[in-house]
């Protein structure tokens, strides 16, 4: 909310940094395992925790002090939002619980997962420039009338709807060599499920930033149970 933006993005830089440094360590060096990769992330979390909380410190001032009304504050928020996170969850990962009851095969699941796994990099590529909008618009929204907001979230989900569909129409022609650059000449068909799901990526950007503007008024729940 104080558009600590490089802070903010450095945070996740350092993330990102500390989990392939320990994934590299564990797994390369020390030849540890594949559960090494849980203990890499629980400390590239933790490194994101110090940084922001020491980044916010220096910037507001910080208080230790236990407070009652931001922890009632926090528990009124906190249930509604972990409805919207576990709901987003299950939209994002539903192929994993459906693909093999579908299929019935576990092999040819697999494959399948896999596929998906390889669309998904993709979408999430098409996806960061709505999330880091959405961020901006979030902080915005929590400091800013409702008329006000709502103006701004109509203007910036406009602007997302043509980047997205102009990113998509680029990673139409250029998507058989996105996916060499992602994955490998193995995965080539997954150029066509891409296709299908594009519409789909176009909608989740769009979708991403008006979650943010509820988000921003506190999680209404009837909003939140609807996707």
């Amino acid at each position: 909310a104080n558009q600590l933006l490089r802070r903010y993005a450095a945070a996740i830089a350092i993330s990102s940094v500390l989990f392939l440094g320990f994934d590299f360590l564990f797994l390369a060096v020390f030849g540890f395992g594949i559960y090494a990769v849980i203990l890499a992330w629980f400390i590239s979390i933790a490194g994101a925790i110090a940084w922001s909380f020491f980044a916010m410190a220096s910037f507001d001032g910080c208080s230790l002090r236990p407070s009652m009304t931001i922890f009632m504050k926090s528990r009124d928020i906190g249930w509604k939002a972990w409805i919207a996170i576990i709901g987003l969850f299950l939209m994002i990962n539903i192929h994993i619980y459906s693909i093999e009851p579908i299929i019935g095969d576990p092999e040819k699941a697999l494959v399948m997962v896999a596929m998906f796994s390889v669309c998904y990099r993709i979408f999430q590529l098409l996806q960061r420039f709505g999330d880091v909008s959405a961020y901006l618009l979030h902080s915005k929204v929590v400091r800013q009338e409702t008329e006000e907001s709502f103006r701004m979230t109509v203007r910036i989900v406009r602007s997302i709807i043509l980047f997205s569909t102009a990113a998509s129409l680029a990673v139409i022609c250029f998507g058989k060599n996105i996916i060499l650059i992602i994955s490998s000449s193995e995965y080539s068909a997954v150029y066509i499920p891409f296709l299908i799901m594009v519409p789909g990526i176009i909608a989740v950007s769009a979708g991403g930033l008006i979650n943010s503007f509820y988000w921003g008024q506190g999680y209404p729940l009837k909003i939140t149970l609807a996707p």
